[in-house]
């Protein structure tokens, strides 16, 4: 077990997509892969503790966490055996959010949240508008997963260097998942996962990688 343990983790740390994360001199969102990777080591370790610190920390690192844990939290609930942990994984997903809208932002007067929603004016001005552009429209879901061709092409680099063994994998979802705000904003470093932009799909790539090889 310790030999494909370490061909994985070489793997891992030459993986292209992690090079273009380590260009950067300093981004917070080279702390996804850790969290990412260390609430899933301690779920399948059974270690509850340790879990939601490692959730609780991950939500803290960008605005955009909780789409990134809840996904988490949804799939321990449907695939994992502790579907409580799953549960309860989502609710802090939930709950965060609300907590930096009805009081953080408000408290701090920061206008972040703002000029986050430019990123995605196509789908609407509001967190509401959004929410119900996504939940009305499922072919647009579809058709920005697939538009530009450059998306297509940036999935078949992601998955060919890893022999398309995360096909076979249901975490495959949540790399889909991951890439979806990416391919929504649309410029070039967005959807080739340039720089740190790579930083929240790599840990559920390379999960569904490992997956992939199991099977």
């Amino acid at each position: 077990r310790q030999l494909p343990a370490l061909l994985m983790a070489f793997i891992y740390l030459n993986f292209r997509y992690l090079q273009n994360l380590v260009l950067v001199n300093f981004s917070i969102e080279v702390f996804y892969p850790l969290f990412i990777f260390s609430a899933v080591y301690f779920s399948t370790k059974q270690k509850t503790w340790p879990y939601y610190l490692s959730v609780i920390l991950g939500l803290l690192v960008k605005e955009d966490s909780p789409l990134y844990f809840g996904g988490l939290g949804f799939f321990l609930t449907l695939f994992g055996p502790h579907r409580k942990r799953g549960l309860g994984t989502l609710a802090l997903a939930l709950a965060y959010p609300v907590f930096v809208l009805k009081v953080f932002l408000p408290w701090s007067g920061s206008t972040i949240l703002r000029g986050d929603l430019n990123n995605y004016s196509k789908l609407g001005t509001s967190l509401g508008e959004i929410f119900r552009t996504v939940l009305s429209q499922p072919a647009l879901l579809i058709r920005e997963l697939f538009l530009p061709v450059e998306k297509i092409r940036t999935f078949f680099k992601l998955t060919s260097r890893l022999l398309f063994l995360p096909l076979f994998s249901p975490w495959l979802g949540l790399v889909l998942l991951a890439l979806y705000p990416l391919y929504f904003q649309g410029g070039d470093y967005f959807i080739q996962l340039a720089f740190y932009y790579s930083a929240p799909v790599l840990p559920f790539l390379f999960l569904a990688f490992v997956d992939g090889w199991r099977r």
